[in-house]
């Protein structure tokens, strides 16, 4: 929910901030991660062209 504080995000939703900002943490988490393999995959295919396999 662009553009709202977390309190406003926990009151739209009838939950606690601190869930709210869990969820932000872990989504946050996830996204690390994803561009972290897609990170590795670049670099391995990288490797692999540069190697002519």
């Amino acid at each position: 929910m662009h553009g709202y504080s977390h309190k406003e995000i926990a009151d739209i939703m009838g939950i606690s901030v601190k869930t709210v900002e869990n969820h932000i943490a872990k989504g946050m988490k996830a996204c690390l991660q994803a561009c972290r393999i897609s990170s590795n995959h670049q670099s391995i295919d990288k490797a692999r062209h540069q190697s002519g396999k």
